[in-house]
């Protein structure tokens, strides 16, 4: 696992504190920089737990957590889209496939259409997909 990544880890374990925004920001810089797969998933298994403490503790304080609720799901689908477009503009359907499906199976993210639409992709032909 990268170095940045373990000392991110230790950084916000050691915290008194938790900064939602600000966690947010180290980790979706971070998750660019790194490219390997076990490096990538550590830091969406803490952007998960990161966010799962910022919307528990708003329900715990009465507060609306819709708003929070629907921004970190466009974050994890956005890590995936990233994770899913190893030359930075070109998306692989295969790889997107696969980053939900883990994610799935990880239980970060659930099965909805986005998953759906993503095993879809996987499974059209490569024809289908070329657009030149």
């Amino acid at each position: 696992m990268d170095a940045r990544v373990e000392a991110l880890i230790d950084e916000l374990s050691s915290a008194g504190h938790l900064q939602p925004a600000a966690t947010r920001e180290r980790i979706l810089a971070l998750f660019d920089e790194v490219l390997d797969e076990p490096s990538r998933v550590a830091l969406l298994h803490l952007f998960d737990a990161a966010m799962s403490i910022t919307v528990r503790h708003m329900e715990a304080h009465g507060q609306d957590t819709d708003g929070i609720r629907d921004a970190v799901l466009a974050d994890k689908r956005l890590f995936a889209i990233r994770e899913a477009t190893p030359d930075g503009a070109n998306l692989d359907p295969a790889m997107l496939a696969h980053v939900v499906a883990r994610e799935i199976a990880a239980g970060r993210m659930d099965r909805d259409s986005f998953g759906e639409l993503a095993q879809a992709g996987a499974k059209a032909p490569e024809k289908s997909r070329d657009r030149s």
